[in-house]
C-alpha cells in the first residue's frame, strides 16, 4: 500500500464501481498565495521554504497532513505540472491558521510581507478562498546543498478528480503511478489538435478571468502563450497562461546583483509597422510589388528602421539570463503601452478573412484608429506576449523576476504615434495659459524617438490617425485584474534576503496630469502623468513595518511613480524638503 500518512478524517477505503477495492483520500481545496509568479520565493543555503495558503471556510482546515500529500515541489516550470506522488515528510512541515483574509499586511515568518491588490482580494473572496494559513517546509526538502545555482522549483497544490485519487488493490499489490502530470493533454475535434488544460484550482480561477477579459478574436481566447516571444502570432497550445509559484535557489545572496528593466511598453502594432515600405521621398516611379527601388540607399524604407519594444525587452532578458553576475531582475512597470493592441495574427479582411497585402495603404488601414480599429485591436495581446517572454526567461535562466505596475498597465485604449495636440487631452487643474494655448502645443514630443523615428517618419508610417486618441481619460483601474490574476496578486510587497530587502510599490488606483512650468522637460508645458494616490497610506505603513524589521539589511525601493523631485522649481505636494540618501 502507498506509504501515505494515516489521517482517519482524510483517508478512506471502499469498493469502486468497477468492483476493485481502493484507498481514497479527501482533498482540501487551496490556493497558493505566496510565492506567486512575479513575487517568487528566493532562498539560499539553509533557509526553510515559507508559504502563504488560502483555504475555504466551508472545508476542514489545512493541516500539515494535507500539505504533506497535496503540496508538490517540483524542479522547473513545466507547463504540464508533473509531480511525484510521494508525500513531503510530515515532520518537516509546520503550519498555522492566521485568520480571515483581508486587506492588511500578509506575511510569512521571515521572508515576505505584502499587500493584496483589491481586485485579487475580491477574486479570492468571490471564490470562497478566505482562510489564510502560513506554512514552512524544512530546508532539507529542497536539498539545497547539492542543487546547482541558480535553480527553480514550482509549487503545485493538487486536487484530483474523484476517479484519480484511488489506489487500487490488484492481486494484493497496491498499484500507483510514481509520476504524473496534473494538467492533462487532450485531443480536440478540430484543427487545434492537442492542447494542455490546466487542472489546478487556481488555474481554473485565472482562466475564468482570461475568458472574461481577453479579446474575443485571439485564438483560444488568449489562454495560451504565443509560439514566438517576439511576435504575437500563432499560439502554443502546450504552454497555457496559468499560475506558477516559483521558488528560486541562489547559493550566495550576500552580494546581490540586480538587473533593472522598466518601461517595456510592449506594442504589437510595431511588428506590422516594421513591414511598411513607406519612404519619406519616393524618387523611383512605377516600382511594382516585390521589386526593390533603385534609390533605396538614398531614401530607405521606414519600416526596417522602426524599433520594436518587445524585441528590445527580450534582448535585455537574454543579457540578464546569460550574465553570471545577475541574480535577480526587477521589472519596474509599464509592461505594455496600452491594453488594447493590434492582434497581428489576424491582419486580414474582416469580411473574407483573407490575408491583406502589406502595402503602405493597407498597413495604414490595419493600424488606424478609425472605424475598424476594434476589429483589428484586441484586449491583452501584449500582456500575453510579456507573459510568454517572462515564463521562458524564468525557465531558462532560473533567475527570479519581481514586478510592480506602471500607469500604462491600466491604459486601455490605444493611441497613434504622437505627438498630438494637447487639445485632445483632458487635464486636471488647467491653468488659464493652457486653456488658451493648448491647441497650439504638442504633447509627447519624444514618442517618435522611442520608435527610432523622426516626427515626420512616425506620422507617415502610421497614417492619418497618427495623433488620434480614443479616450483622453485612459487609466482604467478595473483592467488591472489581468495583471493581478496572472502575474502576482500583490500590489505592494517586500522580499527579505540575507543582506538586502527589496520593496516594490505599485502605481495605485488613479492618476492625474502634472501641468506645471516651462522648465519641466515636457515640451512647452508639463504633462507628465502622476500617481495621485502614491505613496499611499497603506504603502507608507508597509514601508514603516519593513523598516522596523529589516535589521542591518540594505533597502532597495522599486516604484514606477516618482516620489522625489530633484528640480527645485517643481514642487511635490505636500511639499517636503529633505536629503535623499
Amino acid at each position: 500500500m502507498p506509504n501515505f500518512p494515516n489521517y482517519p478524517a482524510w483517508e478512506h477505503t471502499g469498493q469502486h464501481k468497477s468492483g476493485r477495492r481502493y484507498v481514497g483520500y479527501s482533498f482540501v481545496p487551496a490556493v497558493i498565495l505566496f510565492p506567486a509568479f512575479l513575487t517568487p520565493a528566493v532562498v539560499t543555503n539553509g533557509q526553510d521554504l515559507e508559504i502563504l495558503l488560502l483555504g475555504k471556510e466551508s472545508y476542514q482546515g489545512i493541516t500539515p497532513t494535507n500539505i504533506s500529500f497535496q503540496l508538490k515541489i517540483e524542479k522547473g516550470l513545466d507547463p504540464l505540472k508533473p509531480f511525484n506522488l510521494d508525500p513531503i515528510p510530515i515532520s518537516w512541515i509546520t503550519s498555522i491558521y492566521v485568520g480571515k483574509l483581508d486587506d492588511s499586511i500578509l506575511e510569512t515568518e521571515t521572508q515576505f510581507k505584502g499587500l493584496l491588490d483589491s481586485r485579487a482580494l475580491s477574486l479570492f473572496q468571490k471564490n470562497d478562498f478566505t482562510s489564510l494559513y502560513r506554512a514552512r517546509i524544512d530546508s532539507k526538502f529542497l536539498a539545497s546543498a547539492s542543487s546547482p545555482s541558480p535553480s527553480v522549483w514550482n509549487l503545485i497544490w493538487i486536487e484530483f478528480p474523484e476517479d484519480d485519487i484511488y489506489f487500487f488493490e490488484d492481486k494484493k499489490n497496491w498499484r500507483k503511478t510514481n509520476r504524473i502530470n496534473l494538467n492533462p493533454v487532450v485531443n480536440t475535434d478540430d484543427r487545434l489538435h492537442n492542447k494542455v488544460l490546466p487542472n489546478e484550482t487556481h488555474d481554473r480561477i485565472v482562466w475564468e478571468v482570461l475568458d472574461r477579459l481577453n479579446g474575443s478574436r485571439i485564438e483560444e481566447k488568449g489562454k495560451y502563450c504565443f509560439q514566438q516571444r517576439d511576435n504575437p502570432t500563432a499560439i502554443d497550445r502546450s504552454n497555457p497562461v496559468q499560475t506558477y509559484h516559483p521558488v528560486f535557489f541562489v547559493k550566495d545572496l550576500t552580494k546581490l546583483s540586480v538587473f533593472h528593466i522598466t518601461d517595456v511598453h510592449a506594442c504589437a502594432r510595431q511588428n506590422l509597422l516594421s513591414e511598411s515600405k513607406a519612404r519619406v521621398i519616393e524618387y523611383t516611379e512605377g516600382v511594382s510589388d516585390g521589386q526593390t527601388p533603385a534609390d533605396l540607399d538614398i531614401c530607405p524604407e521606414i519600416g526596417p528602421m522602426l524599433n520594436i519594444n518587445l524585441k528590445r525587452f527580450n534582448e535585455l532578458l537574454d543579457e540578464a539570463g546569460s550574465d553570471e553576475n545577475v541574480q535577480i531582475v526587477l521589472l519596474g512597470g509599464d509592461l505594455v503601452d496600452a491594453i488594447k493592441s493590434l492582434y497581428v495574427h489576424y491582419v486580414e479582411d474582416k469580411d473574407t478573412r483573407k490575408p491583406i497585402s502589406r502595402s503602405v495603404a493597407n498597413i495604414w488601414d490595419l493600424v488606424e484608429l478609425d472605424d475598424a480599429y476594434k476589429y483589428h485591436y484586441q484586449d491583452f495581446v501584449d500582456f500575453i506576449s510579456v507573459f510568454t517572454s517572462l515564463v521562458k526567461f524564468c525557465r531558462d535562466s532560473k533567475k527570479p523576476v519581481l514586478v510592480v505596475t506602471g500607469n500604462h498597465d491600466a491604459y486601455y485604449e490605444p493611441y497613434g504615434i504622437s505627438p498630438r495636440p494637447l487639445e485632445n487631452v483632458a487635464f486636471v487643474g488647467q491653468t488659464k495659459f493652457v486653456k488658451k494655448y493648448k491647441e497650439k502645443i504638442k504633447a509627447n514630443e519624444g514618442i517618435p524617438a522611442d520608435h527610432n523615428l523622426t516626427f515626420y517618419e512616425a506620422s507617415l508610417i502610421f497614417g492619418d490617425t497618427y495623433g488620434k486618441i480614443i479616450e483622453p481619460l485612459n487609466f482604467q483601474k478595473d483592467k488591472l485584474e489581468w495583471f493581478y490574476s496572472v502575474l502576482t496578486p500583490f500590489s505592494d510587497f517586500s522580499v527579505f534576503l540575507p543582506r538586502q530587502c527589496i520593496i516594490g510599490f505599485g502605481w495605485g488606483e488613479s492618476e492625474d496630469l502634472f501641468m506645471g512650468l516651462f522648465d519641466a522637460s515636457q515640451g512647452s508645458v508639463g504633462h507628465l502623468p502622476r500617481a495621485s494616490e502614491s505613496i499611499s497610506a497603506r504603502q507608507l505603513h508597509l514601508f514603516d513595518v519593513v523598516q522596523s524589521s529589516k535589521g542591518s539589511r540594505t533597502v532597495i525601493l522599486m516604484t514606477h511613480f516618482t516620489f522625489v523631485s530633484y528640480k527645485t522649481n517643481i514642487a511635490m505636494f505636500p511639499e517636503k524638503i529633505g536629503t535623499v540618501t
